[in-house]
């Protein structure tokens, strides 16, 4: 029988301020205002975490733990069906984080540790993710008409749709929901599946 995991007030505090950061967004949420709504004093949350930015930290650990890239440690030959559903689950992981998307720039420009975290993810999954692409192209994957320019284009299109969009959707349809972050992945799949050898 399974041993119902134990919801601590730790994370009872990551769960409340994920809540709170996506419906009113970081600069309006104070570490009182998480502790107002979880009915617990200031004191309590500061004797788990010491201010805002190491509590938007661990969410980070929690939102990055949630996503399981393809590719890192397993084959690198494309797999459509595979890669539609780590897209699709991707952006349904970032809708429920969406509050880090939209406010990513500031987010990491005012905490020089997020900063390094982010930057050293995103440097990994770069790397990853060209040698996915190169291998497609070595083994024939990718159409033979496509050169080494426009494969670089590809990345770096795609890459942009899966860390912008988000913030695509709030300018454009003045809103991030569910549907629209899953058009992201549809955009995606969309430019892979032109590239790949039919």
């Amino acid at each position: 029988m399974a041993v119902a995991h134990r919801v601590t007030t730790k994370d009872r505090i990551i769960e409340t301020a994920i809540g709170l950061f996506n419906s009113c967004g970081t600069t309006k949420v104070t570490t009182n205002h998480i502790a107002e709504a979880m009915g617990i004093s200031p004191g309590n949350l500061y004797y788990h975490y010491r201010n805002k930015e190491e509590i938007i930290r661990r969410i980070w650990e929690k939102m990055t733990a949630e996503i399981k890239v393809p590719y890192e440690y397993t084959d690198l030959a494309p797999d459509k069906e595979g890669l539609a559903t780590f897209l699709f689950q991707f952006f349904r992981v970032k809708y429920d984080y969406r509050f880090f998307w939209l406010e990513m720039a500031v987010l990491i420009e005012k905490d020089p540790v997020l900063k390094e975290r982010y930057l050293a993810r995103t440097r990994t999954l770069l790397d990853v993710y060209k040698t996915a692409v190169d291998y497609w192209a070595e083994k024939g994957f990718l159409r033979h008409s496509m050169s080494d320019e426009e494969r670089g284009a590809l990345v770096e299109n795609t890459w942009f749709i899966s860390q912008f969009w988000a913030m695509h959707c709030l300018i454009h349809d003045g809103d991030v929901t569910p549907l629209n972050m899953k058009k992201g992945a549809q955009r995606i799949l969309s430019l892979l599946d032109s590239a790949l050898e039919k």
